[in-house]
């Protein structure tokens, strides 16, 4: 029973996450992702110490406003990849959800 109600969580959070994803995708313009992380669009193959420094503070505020839970936030990763946010940004949107939650429910115990 248990491996259902588990499956049954993380089909609904990549359920949300791809649905988000995707309206974002369709809804939001490019213009927003270049104004939010600084340096990105067109083709960039470099970015600056300072641009990616940008990028992986700005990932975990921007996956903690998503609040979709970690396998949910894959998709949206994959959204700002192709709107040219470096791999650092990415990696630290993806791996701040792991961290938040944790740390937030730790601090609410004391």
């Amino acid at each position: 029973m248990q491996y259902f109600m588990e499956w049954n969580m993380v089909w609904k959070d990549v359920t949300v996450g791809f649905t988000l994803a995707g309206i974002i995708a369709a809804f939001v313009p490019s213009s927003f992702f270049e104004t939010l992380f600084i340096g990105t669009g067109g083709d960039q193959t470099s970015y600056s110490f300072f641009t990616l420094l940008e990028h992986v503070v700005v990932g975990p505020v921007a996956a903690f406003c998503t609040v979709i839970g970690s396998m949910g936030n894959i998709p949206l990763a994959s959204l700002l990849y192709s709107n040219g946010v470096s791999f650092a940004g990415i990696m630290a949107f993806i791996f701040s959800d792991l961290v938040v939650f944790p740390v937030l429910r730790i601090n609410a115990k004391y």
